[in-house]
């Protein structure tokens, strides 16, 4: 077992698991005795839950032009500049690594077409930096993910950028049955890493990440972990938006149809956007103790703090402006290996204290800046 920077190695694994429910697992590093946690008899901790997807806190930055893709957005016209946003960290571990790199385990739960699994796989491939670096005008899934190397622990430490598919496993049988309990999780996660949806989805949330505490069973290690359900029969309005209406009628401004997933299936490009969310929420703020703002029961993590922000322009009900596929029609705002399109959720830099869909770091044009104002 690889050991983890500045935390006692029997505390920590570093992978992460994923559960996708017809669901994914994800294991990093993190110490909780370190950074305070307590353990109620080894009882898992539920994190982030991904929310409404319009809700809109915080100051979103902009999207300029690429090339023919771009979709003509609409703009809102300030009347007060907003004040910057900031999740503070309250000095509690993230998934970081010695060697940078966190494992990703998978367990499909149920059903899944092979279309969904090969997206799935080709947005974890698409994490790690590619060998060649695309130029700085065009966007990647590997460059939004590099925001989250702003991210620090208290020995200036960053969230690892290599995250490495591992395993996976399917469970097509439902071997515990189509409804799952945190026990339930908990067992499949001691299987390998997995976890599926649980009593709680399309009720209370799209997706969740928690952890397991040390045990004979994980090794000794804390086993953080994601689950993400396919919501695409059951709630898509809530769970799969943009690529499906918003189950209220309350918003005069939503878009007038459904954009178009890039995979063509609703249910696993809605599974994307929840695990994009997820993933950097477990990075940032595995335990319940990192970054993260309001309240610690139900924290606004990375990327809830810019929840329905997916381009410039953004706002309740409309995603932002986005690129469009010449071809198929489907919207996108980032390209992952081999050319693959993926609509990822902007997600609070702390570097800029906005949100961003790529890092500062990767625009080093003004013409091609994701990060200036609209």
């Amino acid at each position: 077992m690889e050991r983890c920077l500045k935390y006692p190695p029997s505390k920590f694994l570093a992978n992460i698991g994923f559960i996708f429910w017809s669901a994914i697992l994800l294991a990093p590093c993190a110490d909780a005795t370190a950074s305070g946690v307590e353990n109620p008899l080894a009882e898992t901790h539920d994190h982030e839950r991904s929310r409404r997807p319009w809700s809109t806190s915080g100051k979103y930055t902009a999207h300029k032009n690429f090339e023919e893709h771009f979709v003509s957005g609409r703009r809102l016209a300030g009347l007060v500049a907003p004040k910057p946003l900031v999740l503070p960290y309250h000095n509690g571990p993230i998934l970081s690594r010695m060697n940078n790199v966190t494992k990703l385990y998978v367990i499909y739960y149920g059903a899944f077409t092979r279309i969904q699994r090969l997206t799935v796989r080709r947005f974890f491939r698409s994490l790690a930096p590619p060998r060649h670096r695309a130029r700085a005008s065009i966007p990647t899934v590997a460059k939004w993910w590099e925001i989250t190397k702003g991210y620090q622990d208290v020995w200036g430490e960053s969230v690892a950028q290599l995250l490495i598919p591992s395993g996976e496993i399917e469970d097509k049988s439902y071997s515990r049955g189509r409804t799952l309990d945190q026990r339930d999780i908990e067992a499949l996660l001691l299987k390998l890493p997995h976890i599926l949806s649980n009593q709680g989805f399309c009720q209370e949330a799209c997706g969740q990440h928690a952890y397991l505490y040390p045990s004979g069973a994980t090794g000794g290690q804390m086993l953080p972990y994601v689950w993400v359900g396919d919501a695409s029969t059951q709630c898509p309005g809530l769970c799969c938006w943009p690529f499906a209406n918003l189950n209220y009628t309350f918003m005069e401004n939503s878009q007038d149809k459904p954009l178009l997933p890039p995979s063509g299936e609703v249910g696993v490009d809605g599974m994307i956007i929840n695990l994009a969310k997820l993933i950097a929420g477990a990075a940032t703020d595995p335990y319940q103790n990192a970054y993260y703002q309001g309240d610690a029961a139900a924290p606004v993590e990375a990327a809830e703090a810019c929840s329905g922000i997916f381009g410039c322009g953004a706002y309740a009900g409309y995603p932002g402006s986005l690129m469009k596929d010449p071809v198929t029609g489907s919207s996108f705002n980032s390209f992952g290996s081999r050319g693959y399109k993926f609509l990822l959720p902007w997600m609070w830099d702390p570097k800029t204290f906005t949100c961003a869909g790529q890092s500062h770091q990767s625009t080093n044009s003004l013409q091609f800046d994701l990060n200036l104002a609209c």
